[in-house]
């Protein structure tokens, strides 16, 4: 691993200095990086080289942190050597390495420069060296590298990226590091509210913030960053804000995320660099100016859900000259004028709106007419059980006219929120000489037939517990009662009141496990057959007495005293005899 790694750290080392460096120098916006490996993956004790190339204008860092992930282990560092090009600039107190590790997380080791100094790369390879090895034994694995600049917390990954023969790429940072953020009314997501950077040229959303997902872009969040020319929206995504991208003339492609209804009032206003945009099907609104003055959209295909199209939405696209449009969209005036003056529409016989637009709006545009997959019937789409993967039920496409149409040419089937137990949708979308289409509902249910249950409140003697059970399968999550124990008696019993010839007693039991009254039991009233021949006479009354002076000792059992002592007073003596005498002779009834 030696020889590897060292290379590894050394562009672990090379990228963290570009990244610290793109936080410190706003011309540091899209420079490549040259990297080279001697391996991208490696077995335990490998040696590991690694050289980075920073262009000139990475020359200073203030500060570097970075990771390399190997296997799922920890790894110990061996040892460790300074590259001859990367070195400490006035930094005079600092002895030893430039590196040090400052944490040990499972399966990662990180490395800082000494903080509060300036470090120089002289723009040349570098190399550094190290050798690592993992705490427990382990296979061959991919070498993943990541580089976090302590300033931005941006990170790349070389994984999929790094050939064995060296590669060259643009830094990613982590732009989520740059966004301020609202949480919305319902608090279910997160809104990005303002963009702060002004240096870099690739913006990606993460999918969420804070553990909720990213939901809107507000109002001019993204205004005029002329600089992004790379822009990657989150899955996520619902609400497009007004003007929220308006002036971002560097972006060249974008694509809409499915989940996006509106996209609003000059959300994309002179994005002039604009050349092509994917809309989703499922969209419904385009509000007014949407793309006003993007002039290097040249062809767009709006889906057969979209309803309305705002005023002005595609005006001064100059070189828009193909339109694919659906019978169903509403189109308000302006919203293609000043474009192409050879500006085709494709859309299908029937759409009475598209020719009276053309008309009333002095437009010179041709109409292509195709076929309409709308006329006919798609079956409706039964319950499907959850099975841990994307839900992808087939359909069944009947044409009034009787004609045959194929999937994936005639027609292709979009499916939306069909990854989890709910409610999805499938779309049947007309493609190459069909257009317009169906959507339909379905439901994905999980039985959840295979179950993790966990103890998240234990029950007792007398309270019922919580288990929270976990399906294996979809995730979801359940609580079920785990009934109280019940109280588990020590055998040992207690007389609470004794017994007398005209009362009964009662006695109790003590629980084991939580040291209450396990249970409670009535005692019968005492019955002075002493000696168990199924009387109550003068024989009993000499027992009695005699057992009282201590010249007989039969009565051994605690029933035995029980039925004996008459009274209740926990002795047995003289008056014991006399009661007993007297219930003999019929004086004292029982």
């Amino acid at each position: 691993m030696k020889g590897l790694f060292k290379k590894a750290v050394a562009i672990i080392a090379a990228f963290a200095i570009v990244f610290c460096l793109m936080a410190v120098a706003p011309m540091a916006a899209s420079a490549d990086i040259a990297i080279k490996l001697s391996a991208t993956s490696c077995a335990q004790d490998d040696e590991i080289t690694a050289q980075v190339y920073f262009p000139k204008k990475y020359n200073k860092v203030s500060s570097l942190d970075m990771s390399l992930i190997y296997d799922s282990k920890k790894l110990e560092v061996v040892s460790m050597s300074q590259g001859k090009d990367l070195r400490k600039a006035r930094d005079k107190q600092t002895n030893g390495e430039v590196y040090s590790e400052y944490a040990g997380n499972p399966g990662k080791i990180n490395w800082c420069l000494a903080g509060g100094n300036n470090y120089e790369f002289s723009g040349i390879f570098s190399t550094i060296v190290f050798k690592v090895k993992s705490y427990a034994d382990h296979g061959k694995c991919d070498l993943s590298l990541k580089i976090n600049n302590a300033v931005n917390s941006g990170y790349v990954n070389l994984t999929d990226e790094v050939q064995t023969s060296g590669a060259s790429f643009n830094v990613l940072r982590n732009s989520m590091n740059d966004m301020e953020f609202r949480l919305s009314a319902d608090g279910k997501g997160y809104w990005v509210t303002e963009y702060n950077c002004g240096t870099y040229d690739t913006v990606i959303f993460a999918d969420t913030y804070k553990g909720l997902p990213v939901i809107g872009i507000d109002k001019e969040a993204f205004a005029n960053h002329a600089e992004i020319k790379t822009l990657k929206l989150p899955s996520t995504l619902i609400y497009i804000g007004k003007e929220s991208f308006k002036g971002c003339s560097g972006i060249t492609d974008l694509v809409i995320p499915d989940n996006v209804k509106s996209i609003s009032e000059g959300a994309f206003y002179q994005c002039d660099g604009l050349k092509n945009v994917s809309f989703p099907v499922g969209l419904e609104t385009i509000v007014k100016n949407a793309f006003n003055g993007c002039p290097f959209l040249t062809s767009i295909e709006l889906p057969f859900t979209l309803t309305a199209l705002g005023a002005g939405a595609f005006a001064n696209c100059t070189l828009l000259e193909t339109v694919k449009i659906s019978k169903n969209t509403i189109i308000m005036v302006n919203a293609f004028s000043a474009c192409s003056d050879s500006l085709k529409f494709i859309t299908v016989e029937g759409n009475t709106r598209l020719p009276n637009y053309i008309e009333s709006n002095k437009l010179n545009a041709k109409i292509e007419y195709v076929k309409d997959l709308s006329l006919g019937t798609v079956n409706n789409i039964a319950d499907n059980t959850y099975t841990g993967s994307a839900i992808t039920p087939s359909v069944e496409l009947t044409l009034t006219s009787g004609e045959k149409v194929e999937l994936n040419k005639d027609y292709k089937v979009v499916y939306r929120n069909n990854t989890k137990p709910g409610t999805a949708k499938l779309y049947v979308v007309g493609i190459g000489n069909y257009s317009e289409g169906y959507w339909k509902p379905f439901k994905i249910i999980c039985n959840h037939p295979d179950v993790t249950r966990t103890v998240s409140k234990a029950a007792t003697c007398t309270a019922a517990g919580k288990y929270t059970v976990t399906c294996k399968i979809c995730g979801a999550k359940s609580t079920e009662a785990i009934p109280a124990k019940g109280h588990t008696g020590d055998g040992k019993w207690v007389i609470e009141k004794r017994p007398t010839i005209t009362s009964t007693g009662s006695k109790y039991m003590m629980c084991k496990d939580c040291k209450n009254r396990a249970k409670t039991e009535v005692i019968a009233k005492a019955y002075p057959d002493v000696n168990g021949d199924k009387r109550v006479n003068s024989a009993d009354a000499l027992v009695v007495l005699r057992y009282s002076v201590d010249l007989w000792t039969n009565i051994k059992t605690e029933e035995q005293f029980m039925n004996a002592d008459t009274n209740g007073d926990g002795k047995i003596n003289s008056m014991d005899a006399l009661t007993i005498l007297r219930i003999s002779v019929g004086s004292i009834k029982l």
